[in-house]
């Protein structure tokens, strides 16, 4: 007998195979795309970090950061905010055993305090750590 087509039967067992198969592809992209979201946020707090601590030593002012709790953070010199940032991804920021508006920066790039401040974005936690003499700081995956 031949065949002009594909029954209703293989057209559904193929239809279903791809489904399959295209929902295994999908669900490693969605979780290599909430990493890299994460990467981001962290490489861009670290970027604003840097930059403020060297305005300081430039300026030979004091660069005080305020972090707020819902994901957005600001620098201020003499009263005058100099970068303000908020994020399109979920990010937040929770007191460890650092206060949210305690990260100043002297005029010599040393920090004021130190301590941990929790990061959490795109679902990942980090701890913001803030060292004691010469202003560093880093992240750790919590």
């Amino acid at each position: 007998m031949g065949s002009k087509g594909a029954s209703l039967l293989e057209v559904m067992t193929a239809l279903v195979l791809i489904g399959i198969i295209s929902t295994m592809a999908i669900l490693p992209v969605q979780s290599l795309a909430a990493q890299m979201q994460a990467e981001y946020v962290i490489k861009e707090i670290q970027q604003d970090l840097h930059q403020m601590q060297l305005h300081a030593m430039k300026t030979g002012k004091e660069v005080s950061f305020r972090f707020y709790p819902g994901g957005t953070y600001t620098a201020a010199s003499e009263g005058k905010v100099i970068l303000q940032k908020e994020f399109d991804y979920p990010v937040r920021f929770q007191e460890l055993s650092l206060h949210l508006h305690q990260v100043v920066f002297r005029p010599n790039g040393n920090l004021r305090n130190f301590g941990q401040i929790r990061v959490q974005a795109a679902g990942k936690a980090y701890r913001l750590v803030f060292q004691i003499g010469r202003g560093r700081f880093y992240f750790a995956e919590l």
